[in-house]
């Protein structure tokens, strides 16, 4: 395994310093023109302090600059922590304060160099030399939570899954989603380790399906990654374009990665409806942050899409172990559902600044480090493993992982609800991030929902923001007095079914897939 994410980009930018690394909207990189822009940017960084055990910020945006930030702050020797400049500010503040980030490339502009401001600072309790990133998911707390993954982790992860796949130098890959979201990490880095070409997907091409559809025709793209909620949106987009009929040109697309959430198999079935040519092969990818990017696949066929399975996830990836745990912390036989433990190099170090939780949930499998996922699944009978939800109420939206709790935190410190209940509610199928609110007045009208949205969305990143609001008179609470989660999705679906019951919806935010 090569040391570092630097040495292995390098080894492929010397073998290959004429073709395509990465294409923008407006700028096309070549191996050797993204090497020498990530090393000035080092050299800007090694100027400022930079290096082993920090954390340099990326505000990051959807262009080559950005892939050469990320590249020359890894050439530091310190780990990149990715800001997306939609997040509100609130988050933005939040995470650059837990992380203690003293340095930011800027890389969210159009200018031919990303600037470096700040000063590196000194950590009290430096992190460990070989650092990749730190990513923040949802925290059940009402903060989020920096995951730390290290370059050995990365590597451990693309030598055991890029070998899976028929993966050339002559692909082409969107990175389409946000850099702050880890499957991003697979879309650039498995075209970086494999000398192919990263196409950086522009802000308009990720709301507007129709746009998207049409880039990847444009840019010849042959390996995308999709969460079943854009995917549902992608689909009709590229039946409308005749995108893979006689029309136009086909699509040249060879594999589609499912990620982030549960798998559709109804929309599987309906890609290879309307795909005339030769079909990719779809491949359902699941694993936590924790575990860096992914920790098990599934290639679906014809017998996944009959066989009734909801959500097949296949077998651990190379480096990496599955094991289905009980309640009482023994590994179960096939057929009985538990906990998904997952095992091996891909697990990373624990959570920042949060030595409880990372105790709890990173914890040690016959000396081997492994992470308790939270997810409950199941043993097949061929040996494959089954997805079955959570043991706990984190919700995926968006590809996203979420919890709950932080949004009705949020709403409650808004002052504008005397209480909250964050749920999923299903139309079909359509899905919406619902809140279930109550006032002290009993009346929210319409523009008590509008102050809602405006106040939830100065703190929380769009994909957490509720695309729908339902006044109760009172939240359903279990024995214990908790929210009744079972009662709560119940009243949800009923209100949502009966629209003329149910307030109205954000307009463009019940169809945004990112």
């Amino acid at each position: 395994m090569t040391g570092s994410l630097a040495r292995r980009f390098d080894d492929v930018a010397r073998r290959h310093p004429d073709r395509t690394a990465v294409v923008d909207s407006a700028v096309t990189m070549t191996y050797g023109q993204l090497r020498r822009a990530s090393a000035a940017i080092a050299d800007d960084l090694g100027a400022a302090g930079a290096g082993a055990g920090q954390l340099v910020g990326i505000r990051v945006g959807r262009n080559a600059q950005t892939v050469a930030a990320i590249i020359g702050v890894l050439r530091t020797g310190a780990a990149y922590v990715a800001l997306d400049p939609s997040c509100p500010a609130d988050r933005f503040e939040f995470i650059r304060a837990d992380a203690g980030i003293g340095l930011i490339v800027d890389s969210s502009g159009d200018t031919d160099r990303p600037t470096v401001t700040g000063a590196a600072v000194a950590r009290r309790d430096p992190l460990p030399a070989d650092l990749a990133y730190l990513a923040y998911t949802s925290g059940s707390t009402g903060r989020p939570k920096g995951c730390l993954i290290t370059q050995h982790n990365v590597l451990a992860f693309l030598d055991a899954t890029v070998p899976l796949f028929d993966l050339t130098p002559d692909d082409r890959w969107t990175v389409f989603h946000s850099l702050a979201f880890d499957a991003s990490v697979w879309e650039l880095w498995g075209a970086l380790a494999t000398g192919a070409t990263a196409v950086m997907v522009p802000t308009p091409a990720l709301r507007n399906p129709a746009v998207f559809a049409r880039l990847l025709a444009d840019r010849a793209v042959t390996v995308v990654s999709q969460v079943p909620s854009a995917l549902q949106y992608l689909l009709p987009a590229l039946a409308r374009r005749g995108c893979t009929g006689p029309e136009t040109a086909p699509l040249n697309l060879r594999y589609l990665f499912s990620v982030g959430e549960a798998i559709r198999l109804d929309l599987v079935a309906e890609l290879r409806r309307i795909v005339s040519g030769p079909e990719p092969v779809v491949v359902n990818m699941y694993g936590p942050t924790e575990t860096t990017v992914f920790a098990t696949m599934k290639e679906i066929t014809e017998a996944d899409l009959r066989s009734g399975i909801r959500s097949p996830i296949g077998h651990p990836l190379p480096r990496t172990d599955v094991v289905v745990v009980g309640p009482d912390g023994s590994v179960l036989p096939p057929g009985e559902i538990g906990e998904l433990w997952i095992i091996g190099e891909t697990v990373g170090l624990g959570y920042l600044n949060r030595p409880e939780l990372t105790a709890e949930r990173f914890v040690s499998w016959d000396g081997a480090p492994a992470y308790r996922t939270g997810d409950l699944g199941r043993w097949l009978p061929d040996g494959s493993l089954a997805h079955l939800g959570r043991l706990d109420q984190q919700l995926k939206v968006r590809g996203y992982r979420i919890e709950p709790e932080e949004i009705e935190e949020v709403l409650r410190r808004t002052g504008l609800v005397a209480d909250a209940g964050v749920c999923l509610g299903e139309v079909g199928p359509a899905r919406f991030l619902t809140a279930c609110v109550t006032t002290a007045t009993g009346l929210l009208d319409p523009h008590g929902i509008r102050a809602l949205r405006d106040a939830v969305a100065t703190t929380l990143p769009e994909a957490m923001c509720p695309d729908r609001y339902v006044l109760l008179d009172r939240l359903p609470q279990n024995a214990s007095g908790k929210i009744d989660r079972a009662a709560l999705v119940e009243i949800v679906r009923n209100r949502l079914a009966a629209v003329t019951t149910a307030f109205p919806p954000a307009g463009r935010r019940d169809v945004d897939a990112r």
